[in-house]
């Protein structure tokens, strides 16, 4: 289905109904009120014609009256009559006659003219046989004949033949065919034509309507005759005299039938004129809507759009702008509507520009760029200008579109972003990649360096992360922010020409300088640098040491490109990190050799695992007393395929910088462990091996989670297992650490403290870790008794026992070594006197001949 047609035809025909429904109201309203109208006035018409009628019939009836009646008269007081009545013989009879004869001759209206005497007897008449129509309607008038007295005497009779009103009648009858008349006298129909059998005597007058039709009534009194009363058919001829005028219902219905026909046919008519034009209206409405909904929805999107809006005539006077323009701007529409969009120039840019600008819009009907132009106050701002050119069909342009966004935030968030790109936010110094474009920026502008290096000195604060994690980010920021002001003040100092001090990274610091080539000179100055740094920080009123080392690389001697020159610094700055605090190297050859070595061993030491080139060697713990092993030290062995055997104190270092000793630990843990579990099961003895843990390890995973894990996966108890960490471990984060070793004990495991004294040794560390051993370094076994006479190992001891510390020396290769430990009570110890670090399946041989304690 195609719904939106659909929807287009529901809301056209929903106009439709709105029109049409009170159209054909009003429609009706003024066809029924015509149609009464018209009713009206057609019996208004009938009434006026009625009445027209009547009355000119009166007129023609009061003629007939007085004529009969003067007549009468003149044939009363003719000497014949009256020579009659004064001498009633038979020759004044027979003039009567003969005057009656003529009389009736003459007037041609008259049938009979009579004289009957008192007693109702017939004196003489006169018949006109011959002149008149004896089937014609006859009226009979009579009039008293009187003597010198006044008395009566007789009566004179006339037929009167009523052709003259009955024409007149016919007449009106024939001009309007649908009336009837009716002439009375005292109620007595004396002429009728028409329809009127069904005229109902009425004795109101005027215009009268009723169920059977529309009457008009009127009388006639009007006998002129002075002095004569005329009598017809015995009655007073003078008065009683009544007109109707009669036209029946149902022609009247007839005509209403008729005009309804007509009217029903104009409804239709004007019913499909009003049904076309509705519909038309109806469309035109919907689309004038819509478009107006557009246009409305067109305002609604220019008003709210992110981005302001202008429109000129062809002379760029403003005639609109939208919301956004005057948020831009700061001008309201009253202020700009009529100004010249010239009016905002900002004045940065030069006349060619405009030229240009104006010449792509006559050319392709559009511009867009960046130009500044001017805020409400003068304030110039830039902005990204579109202009379009509005053209008729003809191309002549009518008016100009503008749109345009404000750039300041953008512009503003370009200098925050460079800032960002090419700034430290802490410090303010220039980052790694600005300074190596200021580097190559300098190189390009270098001439000659005569007898000049360009040096590059390579910081790194070794404690960064200690620090930090012990004092907080915000402190160690503030401590960066001083640790670079010192550095800044040296270079301002001891640089004669201008340096470049750079922040690399967060515990990274790059220093640019040119210097004559004299490595005296660049060393005092990183020495200069050390001492400004040795110097402790403050931090809420306690000192803190920022421990740091330096690598330093010549352009061009070592290389000619900045990346190389920096990877070289840092070289010999990972070499002065190996031989301690606040040391500086300068790059030789011979450094990145051991540095690519290095590399190759990271590299191999990532598969080393898969490849199963990592493994374990035992060396036993021997109890002094009984001079019996009661146990073992997991030691990592790996026998790499492409170089050989690699020592621990080789590749430990380089995985714990990669942190690739975390898998590495986590699998010396896991391959002892499961060793340990089978020994246990095959030879049931109580067998405790112990594995050690690197700060690194405890830093970056959970191992309460990993140890925990592991022993279930194999069953062992927790007191079999013993964990060796390094005084390094308490250095960093020591409620965390503290709280792992509590969970790791609450495990079962033995804790020992390897190492000791040889590294950041703390008695307090004892105390507040609840350490099952303490071991002492072969640092302080293996020069006695030629080197070393012992004390520091002796003191160790006792002061291990005073805190009911077992104590384990490692190293012990010599009688005498052993004869010291035994007379100084050490628990236990390990070495090549006893064994070297030997195969899981020669260790398995000394369990399987039972010289472990059971």
């Amino acid at each position: 289905m195609n719904f939106p047609k659909i929807k287009r035809l529901r809301t056209i025909m929903k106009y439709f109904k709105r029109i049409t429904i009170p159209s054909f109201l009003i429609l009706f309203i003024i066809i029924y009120s015509v149609y009464t109208l018209q009713i009206k006035n057609q019996k208004e018409l009938i009434k006026i014609k009625q009445q027209r009628d009547v009355c000119l019939l009166k007129y023609d009836l009061e003629h007939a009256l007085n004529s009969i009646a003067s007549d009468l008269k003149i044939i009363k007081n003719s000497n014949e009559v009256t020579n009659y009545l004064h001498n009633p013989n038979s020759e004044n009879l027979d003039n009567m006659k003969k005057m009656f004869g003529r009389y009736a001759e003459n007037k041609k209206i008259y049938r009979t003219i009579k004289f009957i005497d008192i007693n109702n007897q017939l004196v003489v008449d006169f018949e006109n046989k011959q002149s008149l129509d004896l089937n014609k309607t006859f009226m009979e008038f009579k009039m008293d004949l009187e003597d010198k007295n006044k008395k009566k005497i007789g009566e004179l009779i006339v037929e009167y033949e009523s052709e003259y009103l009955w024409k007149k009648v016919l007449g009106y009858v024939e001009n309007h065919q649908d009336f009837s008349f009716v002439i009375m006298n005292h109620n007595q129909k004396i002429l009728t034509q028409g329809d009127y059998n069904n005229i109902v005597i009425n004795e109101k007058l005027g215009s009268i309507e009723e169920e059977k039709g529309i009457y008009y009534v009127d009388t006639a009194d009007s006998l002129k005759a002075s002095g004569e009363k005329l009598f017809l058919y015995g009655k007073d001829a003078g008065s009683g005299w009544k007109i109707i005028s009669y036209y029946p219902n149902h022609k009247f219905n007839s005509i209403k039938r008729t005009w309804f026909k007509d009217i029903v046919h104009i409804i239709i008519i004007f019913v499909v004129i009003i049904v076309v034009l509705s519909y038309m209206s109806a469309v035109i409405i919907y689309k004038r809507k819509k478009a107006v909904k557009r246009l409305k929805l067109l305002m609604n999107i220019l008003e709210n759009l992110g981005e302001a809006v202008i429109f000129t005539d062809a002379n760029t006077n403003i005639i609109y702008v939208n919301k956004t323009f005057s948020e831009i701007t700061g001008y309201s529409q009253k202020e700009v509507i009529g100004l010249k969009t010239s009016y905002f120039k900002s004045g940065k840019h030069s006349k060619s520009f405009y030229s240009n600008m104006w010449n792509s819009i006559e050319t392709t009907g559009r511009w867009q760029g960046e130009i500044w132009d001017k805020r409400k106050g003068e304030k110039s701002y830039p902005k990204y200008l579109t202009i379009m050119a509005v053209k008729e069909e003809q191309g002549r342009v009518t008016g100009y579109i503008g749109i345009f966004r404000d750039l300041s935030e953008i512009k503003n968030k370009e200098k925050s972003i460079n800032k960002l790109k090419n700034y430290d936010i802490t410090t303010s110094l220039p980052n790694a990649s600005l300074m190596k474009k200021i580097f190559n920026n300098k190189l390009s502008k270098l001439e000659e360096l005569d007898d000049k290096n360009i040096y590059v000195v390579s910081l790194i604060i070794i404690n960064y992360d200690t620090v930090k994690n012990s004092l907080g980010m915000s402190s160690i920021d503030n401590l960066a922010l001083e640790f670079s002001r010192r550095i800044q003040e040296v270079c301002k100092e001891e640089c004669k020409e201008e340096c470049i001090f750079s922040r690399m990274s967060s515990d990274e610091f790059l220093i640019l300088i040119k210097e004559k080539k004299d490595q005296k000179l660049i060393l005092d100055f990183s020495k200069r640098i050390i001492n400004s740094l040795k110097e402790p920080f403050c931090f809420e009123g306690n000192p803190v040491y920022l421990k740091v080392d330096i690598g330093i690389s010549a352009y061009p001697k070592d290389s000619e490109d900045i990346n190389e020159l920096v990877e070289k610094a840092n070289i010999a700055r990972a070499n002065a990190k190996e031989l301690g605090e606040y040391n500086v190297v300068i790059y030789e050859q011979k450094l990145r050799d051991e540095y690519l070595q290095e590399v190759n061993i990271e590299n191999l030491l990532r598969r080393a695992i898969e490849r199963g080139e990592i493994y374990l060697n035992y060396q036993p713990q021997v109890h002094l007393k009984s001079g019996k092993i009661v146990g073992a030290e997991a030691l990592i062995r790996w026998n790499s395929k492409e170089i050989g055997m690699v020592y621990p104190n080789k590749f430990i270092p380089i995985a714990e910088n990669t942190d690739m000793i975390i898998p590495i630990g986590k699998w010396v843990l896991e391959e002892a462990c499961k060793n340990l579990s089978l020994w246990r099961e095959k030879y049931n003895k109580d067998i405790t091996i112990a594995v050690n843990i690197s700060p690194v390890q405890f830093k970056k995973s959970d191992m309460y989670k990993t140890i925990k894990e592991t022993l279930q996966k194999y069953a062992l108890p927790g007191h079999c297992l013993e964990i060796e960490i390094t005084e390094g471990v308490l250095i960093d984060n020591i409620y965390d650490i503290q709280k792992q070793l509590k969970s790791i004990r609450d495990l079962g495991v033995k804790i020992a403290m390897d190492d000791f004294g040889t590294g950041y040794s703390s008695l307090s560390y004892l105390r507040r870790f609840n350490f099952d051993k303490v071991k002492i370094d072969r640092e302080f076994v293996q020069d006695y008794p030629e080197k070393e006479d012992g004390t520091l190992a002796e003191i160790i001891i006792n002061l291990s026992h005073s805190l009911k510390l077992k104590v384990i020396a490692e190293g012990v290769e010599t009688e005498e070594q052993l004869q010291f430990m035994s007379q100084n009570s050490c628990d236990e110890v390990q070495g090549y006197f006893y064994s070297p670090p030997v195969s899981k399946e020669e260790f398995e041989k000394m369990i399987e001949k039972g010289i472990f304690i059971n």
